[in-house]
Parts: structure tokens; sequence; C-alpha cells
């Protein structure tokens, strides 16, 4: 009956932990297990680590999507489909979303293209700061007249 009590007890305490974890940013993470792992038995702790890493990267996936993400998902757009359009591998672009590498000039100008946004929404999305260049102004030709 004791050890019945103990074992229902633990239970208790190891879903309190991971419904408090659940509520935690990540920053909160290593605190709110060390304090529930001296509840816990071995298998426990497994248990709890397994639940706790998996809300992690739950939550790191709902928060964390990259506007060039967002953007590809509001036009509707898989990373074939894009591939598709402008040539470029799924892998480029998982690298570009995630922030690992930057596209280049003419890939920029193929997704704006593609994804109907000016090159100025399409930097400042990759991270530049376009507070200094100028909005679109009337089509100039090289010599200054307007066309």
């Amino acid at each position: 009956m004791q050890a019945q009590l103990v074992e229902t007890t633990n239970k208790a305490v190891l879903q309190t932990c991971i419904l408090t974890f659940e509520a935690r940013p990540a920053a909160f993470a290593l605190p709110v297990y060390m304090k529930c792992t001296s509840y816990f038995s071995r298998s426990q702790e497994v248990h709890f680590m397994k639940q706790a890493s998996c809300i992690m990267e739950e939550n790191s996936q709902e928060k964390e999507k990259s506007p060039l993400r967002l953007l590809r998902e509001q036009a509707g757009l898989t990373r074939p489909q894009v591939k598709q359009h402008i040539g470029v591998s799924e892998r480029m672009q998982a690298d570009w979303e995630s922030g690992k590498s930057m596209p280049t000039v003419e890939n920029v100008a193929a997704l704006a293209n593609l994804y109907q946004v000016s090159l100025k929404t399409m930097f400042e999305l990759l991270g530049l700061d376009v507070t200094k260049i100028p909005d679109d102004l009337p089509s100039r030709s090289p010599s200054g007249q307007e066309k």
C-alpha cells in the first residue's frame, strides 16, 4: 500500500512538473528540470526529459518560423513548388529560412517576384537594415530623364 501511494504521488509530481515546464519559456527549462527531478526515479527522469524535449521542440517550431517561411506559406507554396519556380534546392531554401545562409541578389529578386512583394520588403525580411533606402520612385532612365 505504501509503495502504491509513493508511486501515485511521484506520478502526480511528474505530471505537475511537466505542466509547469510546458507553461515556461525555454530559459526556465533547467530550473524546472532540477527542481522536478529530485522527486523522480531514474526511469521517471528519462520520461520527463523525453516529454520536455518534445515540448521544447514544439514550442520552438511554433514561435520561430522565419519571415521567409511565413511568406512562402502565405503564398500557399511548398519548398518543392518554389524549387520548380526558381530552380533552387529545398536544402538551400531551408538554409535561407533558418538564417544559415543568405540568398543571392538574383534569388532575392526571383523570390520577390514569386511572392509578389517588393525587393525592399524582401531585404527587410532577410534582416537587412532598409531604413535609409527610399521607397520606389518613378522609373528613370540612366540619363536622369523620367520614362
